[in-house]
């Protein structure tokens, strides 16, 4: 009985400490399914009602299913309702990453549609991990989506992703940013990361 209990507490241990030597960053509330939803919310720059995000620099739609989701229920329309009202449409979403390792490659992976409701066919956004690092270039890639030929309940999801070393000091902030104009944009669920060995 002896040995048993050993040998269970060393397996323990040894499952401790493989996850602990695995373990890496997540994306907080990645798919938005966390915050105070109620139904079709036009937030404004700086709100941090879902969960992990912050909206910046200007508003976005969090969108329920009345449109096909990736994953959940709640998807991002990164162009807000408010072009009508004059203000600025072009929308975005940030969080700080934590949890990285200097040194190290990592891929950020998230799901990218488009408002087929109006607008231009080709949706573009930006993504952009700010390592905010003297004399370094922020890693940053734009992506486009396709609408022609879809629907609400045809959303056509594709997965996009973006790759960027870590060089260490800091925490990086990770955005994603409207490039189109008017209320119809491009849109984003599934938000994850994980640690890469190559680019």
């Amino acid at each position: 009985m002896k040995r048993s209990s050993k040998a269970c507490s060393f397996g323990v241990l040894l499952l401790a400490c493989w996850g602990y030597a695995f373990a890496g960053p997540t994306i907080i509330n990645g798919s938005f399914e966390e915050g105070g939803f109620a139904s079709r919310i036009t937030l404004p720059a700086g709100s941090t009602v879902i969960s992990g995000w912050v909206v910046l620099p200007a508003e976005i739609d969090w969108v329920d299913m009345l449109y096909e989701p990736s994953d959940g229920m709640l998807m991002i329309d990164l162009n807000g309702g408010g072009a009508e009202l004059g203000v600025d449409p072009s929308g975005g979403i940030v969080q700080q990453l934590s949890g990285l390792k200097a040194g190290r490659w990592y891929r950020v992976l998230f799901d990218m549609a488009g408002n087929v409701d109006g607008g231009e066919k080709i949706k573009n956004l930006k993504v952009v991990v700010g390592l905010r690092l003297p004399g370094t270039v922020d890693p940053q890639s734009n992506f486009r989506f396709n609408t022609e030929g879809l629907s609400r309940t045809d959303m056509g999801w594709r997965k996009k992703h973006i790759d960027f070393f870590f060089p260490g000091g800091g925490q990086p902030i990770l955005e994603f940013r409207s490039l189109e104009s008017g209320n119809f944009g491009p849109f984003i669920d599934n938000v994850r990361i994980r640690r890469i060995w190559n680019p």
